[in-house]
């Protein structure tokens, strides 16, 4: 009979150690959920950036070229300013 506590120990020991095991793993499952929201959410940041940044290189780009039709415009008004002066004989600044 000395068997059957020992036997009851070994059991309530497993029982013990199978409830600490479980919850374990639902912690471990629930920190799991949150890494993979905060993942999900890091992943839709980074799409976010990415499109605010082809936006503004875009944007950039548009500036650039209306830059440089302005300096175009304003190399020919001058040429044309520069002609002015010559025929009216200086009498412009």
């Amino acid at each position: 009979m000395a068997l059957r506590p020992k036997l009851q120990a070994k059991l309530n020991s497993q029982q013990t150690e199978l409830i600490a095991t479980r919850r374990e793993l639902a912690d471990l499952q629930q920190l799991s959920q949150l890494a993979e929201g905060r993942l999900l959410d890091t992943q839709e940041q980074l799409e976010m950036a990415m499109l605010d940044k082809e936006v503004a290189e875009e944007r950039a780009e548009i500036a650039e070229a209306e830059l440089v039709e302005a300096l175009e415009k304003l190399a020919v008004v001058e040429v044309e300013l520069g002609v002015l002066k010559q025929g009216s004989g200086g009498y412009l600044p």
